[in-house]
């Protein structure tokens, strides 16, 4: 929930890597502050306490990394992340509906499409 401590744990995870000792698996333990589908929000459902989320929520590691910096540089990184999310949010509206037939591209990371036959999840 640090982001700092992630960056230098990961620093030093891939600077293991590169240097032949072998690979690092970093295990790190995160909260999701709301629900996880919009089906929570629509029924209320509430399966953890509000004394759980709220002593979680002092870890949050957007505020956590905000209060790294001056108040101006936070708000200034703010709009530009606002800006960049109604950007993408139009582009979204305003782009064609993806065909059903191209749901598998991209999955991998190198971009390589699904072989044929390897059934594409649909829930």
């Amino acid at each position: 929930m640090d982001p700092e401590a992630v960056l230098r744990l990961a620093g030093d995870a891939v600077a293991r890597a590169r240097s032949g000792e072998g690979p690092v698996l970093l295990d790190l333990v995160t909260y999701r502050f709301e629900v996880h589908h919009t089906f929570e929000y629509r029924v209320r459902l509430r399966y953890r306490d509000e004394a759980e989320v709220a002593r979680w929520r002092l870890r949050d590691p957007v505020e956590t990394q905000g209060g790294r910096i001056t108040a101006g540089q936070r708000l200034r990184l703010d709009e530009e992340v606002e800006q960049q999310v109604e950007e993408a949010v139009q582009f979204a509206r305003t782009s064609s509906r993806p065909e059903p037939a191209g749901a598998s591209d991209h999955r991998y990371a190198s971009q390589v499409k699904a072989r044929p036959g390897v059934p594409v999840s649909r829930h």
